[in-house]
């Protein structure tokens, strides 16, 4: 992708984002009725591969042209566009919504906005850097508190504990694991690809 220029990397984002809302790849999930046919035998990685792909291509997107910047209307417009996508009832269309929030990741690096503000804050920020580990471990943590609640769900003050759980483990795992992975592995990668440069 690093090779390409800015006009082939936007073709292919959008024959992407075609074949992801083509096949409907954000409405398959594990255990889903949304997971029938073929896609009970594709491993679920590879069915989400073109949104992983989407944000390569607009990574090197945003790196080919640090000098292109936008107005701040278009992240508003992609962000009322996700958010109304959000509202279609699951079904053939669900996955629509990729448009919108491909768009607004985008938009929201090469714009300063409110919005772009808002979510640079250092709070939002270390939220996500969490998010992955509380995507992981919702459904365990889920499991090991009902057992220990009773009646976890009808009590409102009960309701707080899964995510009160869920946040402290997934800062634990990102200080102390995910992080210090993280740093090991570009360490490793940028050593291999100063090598690769070094021989070119």
């Amino acid at each position: 992708m690093e090779r390409f220029e800015p006009r082939s990397l936007a073709w292919l984002l959008g024959l992407d984002l075609s074949l992801a809302i083509l096949f409907n790849v954000s409405s398959h999930g594990f255990a889903t009725a949304m997971y029938p046919g073929i896609f009970g035998l594709v491993p679920f990685p590879i069915i989400h591969l073109p949104e992983f792909i989407a944000g390569g291509l607009m990574g090197n997107m945003f790196l080919s042209e640090k000098h292109l910047t936008f107005s701040g209307k278009w992240s508003y417009g992609a962000l009322a566009f996700g958010l109304s996508a959000l509202t279609i009832p699951q079904g053939p269309f669900t996955s629509i919504v990729l448009i919108g929030f491909s768009a607004l990741i985008y938009l929201l690096a090469k714009e300063r906005t409110l919005v772009s503000n808002l979510l640079s804050s250092r709070l939002l920020v270390f939220g996500g850097s969490i998010s992955y580990s509380m995507y992981l471990f919702q459904i365990p943590v889920r499991a090991w508190v009902r057992p220990l609640v009773p009646d976890y769900s009808r009590i409102p003050w009960q309701l707080a504990i899964v995510p009160l759980v869920l946040t402290a483990l997934s800062i634990v795992v990102y200080r102390y694991f995910e992080d210090p992975a993280r740093r090991v592995v570009r360490i490793f990668f940028g050593k291999l690809y100063s090598i690769s440069a070094a021989r070119a």
